[in-house]
């Protein structure tokens, strides 16, 4: 260090010897102001006396010792030089060094103390001027620029400290002033205060040990940068911005920290100021941004282990801030980000991790934030937490939040109409998102949508309270939750749509205590485990679920109605779930089934399981390939009405237990592979009426209870084993077609050599309301024996051009015999026979085609009657890639060639063609054209009123497409 001060020394002497012809001068403790000064031996006594006497430009050389006076510095461009560095020390009175208005003097490497007001003064304009490589110290305040004017100094690699007052550095009103590279520290009040300053630099400073702030902006501080500070130990902030006017500042590569004490930067009011890539430490709030603080920028800052939290916006008027890219942790800090009542400001792309509390907190009147794109993981009690009444209106989105050691990703308590949209939200040891109420308030009008919620410790999504009414939860995708993926409890009026619930452990949705009013709709879920939807409270009432497809695999009921009343099941698809599709049990009363769709489902279709659940309607649904479609065990006044059961294995509507008043009624029950159509068993009673049931396996009805079961005006026929079994007792005006019992011996099977029955006969054990349905009515009549008329087949396309792939759906029709009907078609132009490619029993057939094809097909019906084989051919042309082209565009009248336009894709156009002579041959109006659809001219081109001569020919096509196309005509 002293060979560089030693350089700066020749530096500066050389620089002064130069054209200005400067000159140098001494001063020393025991030199005489009547000598020359010239050099040490005819040295000055006193470095006053140095600058009164010199000249501008000239340079004094101040030798080791103590020089007890104030120097006023009255000439511009002079400088003062210790001659070994802080050897020489002005040991001043109001001030050591005061330069009033001048400018260009450089003060190099003095000690200045004992100054009673500050060790530096520059005043009055004082401008350009350096004070370097001093240390200042035990004045009452360091260094001085002040006022208007003073600019364009320089305060450079100083010791300042010791201030007995309040400053390091006071600088107002001056601009364009470095300081740089000082080591400020253990003044009594601030490290350095600027105010009312523009386009100051302070940078590479060591600033610390303050009995109040490092570094504060007041007044009218603009466009200053403060950069690659270190600043810390200052017992009450860091930097404070403390006026409604310091604006547009740049922090940039600072390093702030202390001991827990004060805030690293403390933004009362300024605007539009960047913070960026700071490291903030171990103080009581990383930034705090109080009062009327707006439109700042905090990016890519490190904010870490501060004892109150990492950035804290504290009042209303915080608004229009962006926090962006930084790195918010510490395990020390309660929460990383905390916004009370600051509004509509921007958070975005930032890490928020290992907080004892909270990544991001809102209370207060926090509204319309944006939190984005933010990585929020391992806080210990919430990723995201609005508890507040007031804190309503704010967006959460596309942010990732995960942690094992976090309670709840998202935690809305008392707070309104937030946006939770299209986050990632896993791994917490509780909820991804928990709705709560805290104060009675109510939770309501929250948007959450688009979300991935995984793999969290309980639930997907919790509601808790009677106040978590009217949220929407929409196109979600909750997955591998360890419990349920949505639980409600008690919440009102909510609407749950459009999501996918899948392998959460224990259930999608479930519902309970108070849940009433909701909507669950459009929803997917499969492979959850226990059941799709439960709703399992007596007082879960009015709830509609509606449009849900529940399936499994590894799903065990589909949705499972536990106690709640008045509830609407309706048009959900349920297939493929291990146990039940819909199971109703517990204290569920009057809810309805309806329109619902059911297959495949391991046990049962619907299962109403219980003593108390009472008037369920089950209304309008379908079954197909069901075990068993309906069972109604022990429950009361059910009715079952409307359904449509086919090609279901056992019972279709089975009552036992002590079921009672059971209502099977309306429905139509055929092909059940192995069973009756309808059995009541057991002690059950209630009534059959007006069901069609047909072609089941075994009988139609089979009533073996104890019971009273009335079966009325019901029609039977065709079922493999005869209408009823020999215990039923039948009402008035059912119809049959099926072969009746012998009370005696056992049933009479539908088979050559059954005896007819016909309209006059009474079979005993048969009430006389019984009538056949016409005379020898025997086994030929369902067997199709004499049947003379073959079924008809017809394509569901014309055979011409097309292009692309097409589905064909090949129909048979038979007026007397509309089932079993075998088609039979090939593709490749061959005959088809009874080894050709077959679909039996099964009308309408698909056929997939793209190439040219020559399609074939006849039918056969179960009296082995067929039609005559029918051919249709099937051309595929390629599409253009282009919008549209001519086909054939030299079109020969001599030959009989069709000229067509293909369209590259569909569109609705107009379409005219002109002669060579520019008149108007033909146009076609405005229409839609598929893709590859063409329109043949070969009978315009010979129309005896418009000939066409030969030549070129124009096409115009406006619309979708425009284009003009050319086409030549050849006689």
């Amino acid at each position: 260090m002293k060979k560089l001060f030693l350089f700066s020394i020749g530096l500066l002497l050389s620089l002064a010897a130069g054209p200005l012809q400067a000159r140098n001068y001494y001063v020393k403790a025991t030199g005489n102001n009547t000598q020359a000064g010239t050099n040490l031996a005819s040295a000055w006594s006193t470095i006053g006396h140095a600058a009164t006497n010199m000249s501008s430009g000239d340079v004094i050389i101040v030798s080791n010792g103590t020089y007890n006076e104030e120097v006023t510095l009255v000439k511009n461009r002079c400088t003062f030089i210790s001659l070994n560095k802080k050897q020489a020390v002005i040991k001043g009175g109001m001030y050591c060094i005061r330069i009033n208005g001048y400018r260009k003097t450089v003060v190099n490497g003095f000690v200045l103390k004992g100054a009673t007001v500050f060790g530096v003064s520059m005043t009055g304009g004082a401008s350009s001027n350096t004070v370097m490589n001093s240390a200042i110290y035990s004045n009452t305040d360091g260094i001085e620029i002040f006022p208007d004017l003073t600019d364009y100094n320089t305060v450079l690699s100083n010791d300042i400290h010791g201030s007995l007052s309040s400053y390091g550095i006071y600088l107002d009103n001056g601009d364009n002033n470095v300081i740089g590279f000082n080591n400020i520290y253990s003044n009594k009040g601030h490290g350095i205060y600027l105010l009312h300053g523009d386009n100051n630099l302070i940078y590479s400073n060591r600033i610390h040990n303050h009995s109040s702030f490092g570094l504060c902006l007041d007044g009218n501080a603009t466009m200053n940068s403060i950069t690659g500070n270190l600043i810390y130990s200052n017992r009450s902030y860091g930097v404070q911005i403390a006026s409604d006017s310091a604006d547009d500042n740049i922090f940039r590569y600072n390093d702030i920290w202390g001991a827990d004490q004060g805030d690293a930067f403390y933004i009362v009011s300024g605007d539009n100021n960047l913070i960026k890539e700071n490291r903030l430490r171990h103080h009581d709030y990383g930034i705090l941004l109080d009062s009327t603080a707006t439109y700042n920028v905090i990016l890519r800052n490190t904010v870490c282990s501060n004892l109150s939290g990492g950035i804290y916006l504290q009042t209303s008027s915080a608004v229009n801030n962006t926090i962006l890219s930084n790195e918010i942790k510490g395990a020390t800090q309660p929460y990383g980000i905390s916004c009370n009542q600051a509004d509509q400001n921007i958070f975005r792309f930032n890490i928020i991790h290992n907080h004892a509390q909270f990544g991001i907190r809102l209370v207060g009147s926090a509204t319309f934030n944006t939190f984005s794109r933010n990585t929020v993981y391992s806080n210990d009690t919430a990723g995201v937490y609005i508890p507040d009444e007031a804190a309503d209106n704010n967006f959460i989105l596309s942010n990732d939040v995960w942690g094992a050691n976090q309670d709840e990703c998202v935690w809305i308590a008392d707070s309104d109409n937030n946006v939770v949209r299209a986050n990632r939200l896993s791994k917490a040891q509780n909820c991804g998102i928990y709705l709560d109420d805290l104060t009675a308030s109510g939770t309501t009008g929250n948007l959450i949508a688009g979300n991935s919620i995984c793999s969290n410790g309980l639930f997907g999504l919790r509601f808790v309270d009677n106040y978590i009414d009217d949220n929407v939860i929409r196109s979600n995708d909750i997955f591998r939750n360890a419990t349920v993926g949505l639980w409600n409890g008690a919440g009102d009026r909510n609407v749950i749509r459009d999501n996918q619930f899948r392998n959460n452990s224990t259930g999608g949705i479930g519902m309970t205590f108070d849940a009433r009013s909701n909507l669950i709709s459009g929803n997917r879920l499969c492979s959850n485990n226990q059941y799709g939807i439960q709703i399992d409270n007596d007082s879960c009432d009015a709830n509609i679920v509606e449009d849900n497809t529940v399936l499994g695999p590894g799903q065990q009921t589909g949705i499972h109605l536990a106690d709640g009343d008045r509830n609407s099941i309706r048009g959900n698809s349920l297939f493929g779930n291990t146990y039940a599709g819909f199971l109703l049990d517990g204290d569920a009363v009057s809810n309805a089934v309806c329109n619902n769709l059911l297959g495949n489902n391991t046990t049962l279709g619907i299962y109403i399981n219980s003593d108390d659940a009472d008037f369920n309607a089950v209304l309008s649904n379908q079954f197909q390939s069901q075990s068993q479609p309906i069972a109604v065990n022990n429950g009361d006044f059910n009715a079952v009405s409307r359904n449509l059961f086919t090609d279901n294995f056992s019972f279709c509507v089975a009552a036992f237990g002590t079921a009672q008043n059971t209502g099977i009624a309306n429905n139509t029950i055929c092909h059940t592979v192995a069973n009756s159509g309808i059995a009541f068993l057991d002690s059950a009673s209630g009534y059959i009426m007006n069901n069609i049931i047909l072609s089941n396996g075994y009988l139609g009805i089979t009533n073996s209870s104890s019971g009273t079961v009335l079966i009325s005006h019901n029609c039977l026929f065709g079922n493999g084993a005869g209408a009823v079994n020999a215990g039923a007792v039948l009402g008035a005006h059912n119809v049959f077609q099926d072969p009746m019992i012998d009370t005696v011996t056992a049933f009479l099977i539908s088979s050559a050599g059954s005896p007819a029955v016909n309209s006059a006969t009474n079979i005993p054990g048969i009430t006389d309301s019984y009538r056949g349905s016409g005379p020898d009515m025997g086994w030929k009549e369902f067997t199709g024996a004499g049947d003379t008329t073959p079924p008809v087949t017809t394509a569901s396309k014309a055979g011409g051009i097309y292009a692309g792939t097409i589905e064909v759906v090949l129909t048979a029709a038979d007026a007397e015999l509309p089932d079993n009907i075998t088609i039979y078609y090939t593709t490749d132009g061959s005959d088809p026979v009874t080894s050709s490619t077959a679909v039996n029993g099964i009308s309408p057939v698909t056929v997939s085609l793209s190439s040219t094809t020559t399609l074939k097909f006849y039918a056969k019906n179960k009296a082995g009657l067929s039609e005559a084989v029918k051919t249709v051919q099937y051309d595929f042309i390629k599409l253009p890639s282009e919008d549209a082209a001519v086909y054939n565009n030299h079109l020969d009248l001599s030959k009989a060639e069709p000229a067509r336009i293909i369209f590259g894709k569909a569109c609705t156009v107009e379409i005219k063609i002109y002669n060579i002579k520019g008149a108007l041959v033909k146009s076609w109006p405005s229409r839609h054209y598929d893709a590859g659809q063409y329109q043949d001219w070969y009978g315009t081109f010979r129309d005896s009123t418009k000939k066409v001569g030969a030549g070129l020919n124009i096409i115009l096509i406006k619309g979708d497409i425009n284009k003009k196309l050319k086409m030549t005509v050849i006689k």
